[in-house]
């Protein structure tokens, strides 16, 4: 599956969460339909990471790691000391 198909079944699945929660009075029913939407939010939010891992934790288009894992800049410009004026 590619991210958009996941992303579609998890807004498919919260959806039909949404309208158990907001049309049933039975407390049974409502909170099914709370877990489906749970489980819709857990699968888009694994869809999502399996993408970036796959992407090999790429965060944008150029390609800047975050600051978590300690590789790359976060996307800023990095100057040291050689590229400032009058060095």
């Amino acid at each position: 599956m590619n991210l958009p198909e996941y992303l579609v079944l998890a807004a498919a699945l919260f959806s039909v969460g949404l309208f158990g929660v907001l049309s049933q009075q039975s407390i049974v029913m409502v909170m099914m339909g709370l877990e489906l939407m749970i489980n819709a939010v857990s699968r888009g939010g694994g869809g999502v990471l399996v993408f970036r891992v796959a992407l090999g934790g790429r965060t944008g288009p150029r390609g800047g790691g975050g600051d978590r894992d300690g590789g790359g800049d976060g996307g800023r410009i990095r100057r040291d000391h050689r590229d400032l004026p009058g060095s």
